[in-house]
Formats: structure tokens, sequence, C-alpha cells
């Protein structure tokens, strides 16, 4: 069964009419507005007032904030969950909600991701990544005003997930190829529209760092379009392959200063290298966008050479049933050094 979300609200000040939305869903009782702790101020804050909302700060996407998150719902009766932020915050609204029996609205406060309204959520259990069933949000209020003023970088970040689609669905099909897995072509075509999209409006680099909402309307409709993808496939197969899991296993290697976006952009330029596609057009791209993507930047965010050699090598053991390129060619230490060598410097 496919879950999508039965309203979409991507305008400006959307947020402001959030009251409306909810009564046109026909949803009672009471809420509770996720957020973290800069996103409560920038508007967390204003949905709670709006809604006469209880409110709680969501640090991480551990799964203890999950529970913490269930527990607070079943003690207080909620009925809807608000999930005001970024990834972590949606994330763990996901799958509190799904556990707890009850529906979520997701209320992105940036550009940053593609997991808007997808059901599945990315959970950290120690530090293992993990993609877990959950449930899509009953709407989507995207309020352009605020997300346009999100700082540059989430955006850049949400930009550099949407054209790891590319490498994404390359593995997809190497997996069809060479393991029979089902393939969705019409979620194949959704995630390569999102990624072409990304493409297109970063060459207005300069409109999305003034701020252009009209373009932001276009950046979240890309990432939806993306979360819609995986909630056809009832997988993130089409948004996610070798290059997030490159990208996770930089994380399992060494704490680091990096925004999952920008993690993936650099595992992207590398899987990409390796399915012997067109790496240097999302190179070119990142650097465009102002994206860390050459040795130099990236060790600024705590990265070295070495430690991304480490993360492509321990990649396998992320999502070790997902087969991609890194389980389709044997990579040695020496061949992963001069991949890296070569893209990122």
């Amino acid at each position: 069964m496919i879950e999508l979300p039965r309203m979409v609200v991507v305008e400006k000040g959307s947020i402001k009419k959030i009251d409306k939305i909810i009564k046109k869903l026909k949803i009672k009782g009471k809420i509770i507005v996720l957020s973290g702790e800069k996103t409560y101020k920038i508007a967390g804050k204003d949905l709670c007032e709006i809604l006469g909302a209880r409110h709680k700060i969501v640090r991480s996407s551990q799964i203890s904030a999950v529970n913490e998150v269930v527990d607070t719902v079943k003690a207080k009766n909620i009925n809807l969950i608000a999930a005001c932020g970024g990834g972590k915050v949606i994330d763990v609204a996901k799958l509190a909600s799904a556990r707890c029996g009850i529906e979520y609205i997701s209320v992105p406060t940036a550009a940053s991701h593609d997991g808007l309204v997808s059901p599945l959520a990315s959970i950290r259990i120690g530090r293992m990544p993990a993609s877990v069933k959950a449930k899509a949000p009953l709407a989507i209020v995207a309020d352009l005003e605020v997300i346009s003023k999100a700082p540059i970088r989430l955006t850049v970040s949400g930009l550099l997930d949407l054209v790891a689609k590319f490498s994404a669905v390359r593995d997809w099909r190497l997996a069809n190829k060479e393991k029979n897995e089902e393939i969705s072509e019409y979620s194949v075509k959704l995630a390569l529209l999102s990624a072409k999209t990304a493409l297109k409006v970063g060459r207005d680099i300069k409109r999305i760092k003034k701020g252009d909402t009209d373009i932001f309307k276009k950046i979240i409709k890309a990432l939806i379009a993306s979360s819609v993808a995986i909630s056809i496939a009832n997988s993130s197969r089409p948004a996610s392959g070798s290059e997030h899991k490159i990208a996770h296993a930089m994380d399992i290697v060494k704490e680091n200063k990096a925004l999952h976006g920008e993690k993936v952009g650099i595992a992207t330029v590398i899987s990409l290298y390796m399915q012997k596609a067109r790496w240097r057009r999302v190179k070119s791209f990142a650097k465009n966008i102002g994206a860390p993507i050459d040795i130099g930047n990236i060790e600024e965010l705590g990265l070295s050479i070495d430690d991304i050699v480490e993360a492509v090598l321990k990649a396998k053991e992320v999502k070790p049933e997902r087969y991609t390129i890194i389980e389709h060619i044997e990579i040695t230490r020496e061949k992963a050094e001069n991949i890296i060598k070569k893209v990122l410097t």
C-alpha cells in the first residue's frame, strides 16, 4: 500500500494557517509539537501558540529519543504530532506516531533532506543507522518564508541529497540485474526527476542565497518527489545506495562536523566514479553551490583522506543486505585510496 500525505501545502506563511489546515483534516484532540532547540525559536513556538499545543525538544534521532516521545504521547493522551524542524525531528515523529497509532504532520524548517513525506525513518541504534518502516505524514506544511531564511549550508545539503539519486538508481538497477531485486520504474523516474531538478536549480545559487521563495518552492517539490519515490517503492532504494552507505560509514569511522547531505555529496562522487558514470558533473555542481567536495574543505569538517578510505572499506557493514556497486566490485585499500585521491583532489 502506497502511503502519501492527504495535504501538501508549500507556500509563504503556511504555518500561520496550520490551525485551519488541521481543521480541514478533521483532527481533534491534544497536539504536541516536536522541534529542535533552534527550530523552536524559528517556528516551533509559533506553532505551539497557534495550536495551543504542548512542546518537546528532540536532540537526536537515537531510538531512545523515539521512546521518550512515545512515553510522552501515551502519558498525555496526545492525538497528533507536529514535527517542526529538520530530518532528526521528522524521523523521530514518524516512528513515534507509528508506534502510538496516531497521525503526524511534517513541518520542515529547511530544505535540507528528502525524508519529508516518506514512510521510512532513519533512526540510529548506537552508532549504526537503520531505516525503519514507520508512516507517511498526514500532511506536509512547508512555509517558504521560514525555509528560505534557513542557513544556505542546509539548503546545499538538501541539494546534495537530491543528486545522490543518480548513484542510488544505478545501484538499484545493478541489484535488479545481478540479484533479480524488484524495481519500480516509476520510482526511478521520480527519483531521477528530483536529481535533475537539483542540478537545474543549483545553477541559480545566487537566487538561493537571496532567499528567493520561488526557487525554494522548486527545491521543496523536488525533495517531496524523492520522498514519494520512496513511498511508491516502499523502500529507500530509489534515494539511497552505495553513496549513503559510505556517508553513514563516515560517522562510524569518526565523529565529524559534516551535515548528512555534505557526506552524501562526497560519497556520491566516489560512487559514480566506481559506477563509471558522470562523477565530474556532480563534482562541478557541488563546487558551484559551495559544497565541501575537495579534500581541503572536507578536512575542515573533521574528515581526512584516510577517514574516507576507511568509510569506503567499511561501507559493506552498513545495510549489508543492500547490494550496490560496493558489493559488486572488489575494493582494496589501495584501490580506495586511488579513487579518493582522483575524485577529491
